[in-house]
This record gives C-alpha cells, sequence and structure tokens, in this order.
C-alpha cells in the first residue's frame, strides 16, 4: 500500500509511513506520521481491505505506546544473585557463545519472533510455541470472507479477545440477515451478537456438536441447524482454547465429521502455529534434556513453579520489551525490538496468513 494522498493527520509532521499492524493475525494496514523520529499520530490505512481504515486498541498501543513507555526495556542484563546487572553487548555475545551449548530449547512469542526468528531457531536447538500447533490449513475462509455466510456457529470463539478487527465482519454478517449461533461457556461479545446463544460447560459443547451427526435428534434447535447446514453457506469458527484443551481430539474428530457430513467450511480463531514446533506441555515432560534455554515474550507464566526453578538452574537468554516474570528466571535479559522497529514477517496465526510489515519506527 502507499501513503494516503491526503495526510489523514492535522498535526505536523515530517515523514509518513506505511506498514501492517503484527499485534494479532489481522494484520491490519495502518500509516505512521513522525516528526523528529518520533510518532505524532497513528490511522488505520483507508485503501486496507481488512482493517477499512481502523485499528484496534491492542494495535495502536503496540504501534504507539510501547515505544515511549518508561517501563519498557533497553539494553542487555545479567543476573548475579539478586542484583539485575546492566552489560555491553559484547559482554552479552561474549556469554552467548560460552554457555549457549548443548542441546537447547527455544520458547517462541507471537509478538517479537518473525519468520526469521523461526528459521534461525530451528538450526539453533528444538522450537517450542505457547500455542497450539496444527499440522494443517488453519483455516479455510480468510476472516473478510466471514461475512458472505448465512449460517454461522462459534464454537468456544471469542475473535474480540484474540484478533480483534475481524469482529467487525461477524458484525457485517448479521446486518445482511446471517444466523450467527454462539456455544460457549460464556456470554461474552459473540453471544451479545448472536442470535441464538447456546450456553455449556466443555463436555456439554461436545455433546452438542455431537448431536448435530446424530441421525435421529428431537432438539428443536438441533434440527433447526442440521437442516440449515444443508440448504445454506455454513461457516464453523473454532476457538483455539478448544485445541489447548484435553478435548483437543474429540473437537477435531467433530470438525473432520461436520465437514464431511454438511460441507462447512471453518476457522480457527485464536493464537495458533501453523508450522512445525512443540508445544508448551511437551516442553514440561523434557526439561532436564535441554541444558540451555532462549526465550521470547512471557512463556514461563505459562509453567509450573517447579519447572521455573529448574529452569533457572541453567542458562538461558530472554528477549523481551518489559520485564516480566520471565525475566525473574533467566539468566540474561534482552530489551528486543518491537515488530514496528524493524522489518518484521509475521506468521503466527490462526489464518495461515504470512504478513511483511516493514519497519516503521
Amino acid at each position: 500500500m502507499t501513503p494516503p494522498s491526503i495526510p489523514l493527520t492535522r498535526k505536523p509532521f515530517e515523514e509518513q509511513i506505511v506498514s501492517q499492524c503484527a499485534g494479532c493475525g489481522c494484520g491490519c494496514g495502518y500509516v505512521l506520521y513522525k516528526a523528529q523520529g518520533k510518532p505524532v499520530d497513528l490511522y488505520g490505512h483507508p485503501a486496507d481491505p481488512k482493517g477499512m481504515g481502523s485499528l484496534c486498541s491492542k494495535g495502536i498501543t503496540l504501534l504507539q505506546e510501547v515505544v515511549q513507555n518508561p517501563l519498557r526495556l533497553l539494553g542487555f542484563y545479567l543476573w548475579q544473585g539478586q542484583e539485575l546487572l546492566n552489560i555491553s553487548q559484547e559482554q552479552a555475545k561474549e556469554l552467548i557463545r560460552e554457555h549457549l551449548r548443548g542441546k537447547v530449547a527455544i520458547i517462541l512469542d507471537r509478538h517479537l519472533s518473525s519468520l526469521e526468528e523461526y528459521l534461525l531457531a530451528r538450526q539453533l536447538g528444538d522450537v517450542f510455541v505457547d500455542a497450539p500447533v496444527l499440522g494443517y490449513n488453519p483455516s479455510e475462509v480468510f476472516f473478510n470472507q466471514w461475512q458472505n455466510y448465512m449460517l454461522i456457529i462459534g464454537w468456544e470463539a471469542e475473535p474480540v479477545f484474540s484478533e480483534v478487527m475481524s469482529m467487525r465482519y461477524l458484525v457485517d454478517a448479521v446486518e445482511r440477515s446471517a444466523h450467527l449461533v454462539c456455544v460457549s461457556s460464556r456470554y461474552a461479545t459473540l453471544c451479545a451478537k448472536a442470535k441464538r446463544q447456546v450456553l455449556l460447560n466443555p463436555i456439554k459443547q461436545l455433546s452438542f456438536m455431537n448431536s448435530l451427526l446424530e441421525p435421529e435428534h428431537t432438539d428443536p434447535l438441533v434440527v433447526e441447524l442440521k437442516k440449515a447446514m444443508h440448504l445454506v453457506k455454513t461457516l464453523l469458527l473454532v476457538g483455539t482454547d478448544l485445541l489447548a484443551s484435553p478435548f483437543r481430539n474429540q473437537v477435531l474428530n467433530i470438525l473432520y465429521r461436520l465437514k464431511r457430513r454438511f460441507g462447512v467450511d471453518y476457522s480457527f480463531v485464536g493464537d495458533l502455529m501453523p508450522l512445525p514446533a512443540k508445544e508448551l506441555r511437551d516442553l514440561v515432560d523434557s526439561i532436564d534434556d535441554y541444558d540451555s534455554f532462549v526465550f521470547f515474550g512471557n512463556p514461563l507464566v505459562q509453567l509450573p513453579q517447579e519447572i521455573r526453578e529448574r529452569i533457572k538452574e541453567k542458562f538461558s537468554v530472554h528477549f523481551t520489551l518489559f520485564p516480566n516474570l520471565t525475566s525473574q528466571y533467566s539468566t540474561l535479559v534482552v530489551g528486543s525490538a518491537n515488530f514496528s522497529e524493524r522489518d518484521f514477517i509475521a506468521y503466527r496465526n490462526s489464518f495461515g496468513r504470512v504478513y511483511f510489515c516493514p519497519q516503521a519506527i
């Protein structure tokens, strides 16, 4: 995309830069206005077919506020006992050369690790992610096509929590007379927009979704949905939290059978790893097999205290924007560049898309 011919801001600026936000899988285009090298204003790009000129509050914060946040971590830091010492880049490199050896585990984050980091990590050691790993197409339908379906079933899916701007296309679908059904354990945004709400715990959700595949069923809603799936174009939105649950295999089995029986299309919604990697639960079971670790983001918040203490006994490098729990258990802490501060290739999302996000700051 090229910069708008007429500036969108009324603030004084010296430079306007066009890029894409990697804050979630939507990859919305934006225009950043800068003066003296610093952001002064930010707009969604009006020609972007995904964001359609808008940016969500998460994207605005990641793009504009992270840069100037006083808590932002810059530089290189080494733990010595209870003291965190500021060291030089050369000292950090020497520590890494000396101690990052043997069998290495690399845990990647959604916002800090680009496709380049992923490819480098695969050469260095075993790659882990703090999200479900899917070995096939994570979505048959890109989110800006959701509005073309007449029946949409959301199964424990909350786009507004993860892929924020995609929610507007569900609203468009409802305004076009689509029948939106929300099967969920909580009444949230999707349920508020849906014409029918089925509020059940996860075990009862499995029973309800299985009932759509049974030849005979007397529940009026089940009968209605089965007829509709035979007659109209149907989309099933599946929350990735279900893939991180003990019910993962049952969920995938139901999805497979619904697709074969009714020809439904599907989209997973939420944080998802579409490329080969291992999940954090695999690291828990094999923590003693590794000699050193590399962390991006804050993955240790999802691991038990016992595992964190065992990691602390070994050498680890932590790349982060802000000091967090993972920083407390890492040997060397490195202030990382945000996706907007370098050329960034976003690859980890439930839509299976790859975005090139040129450096903007």
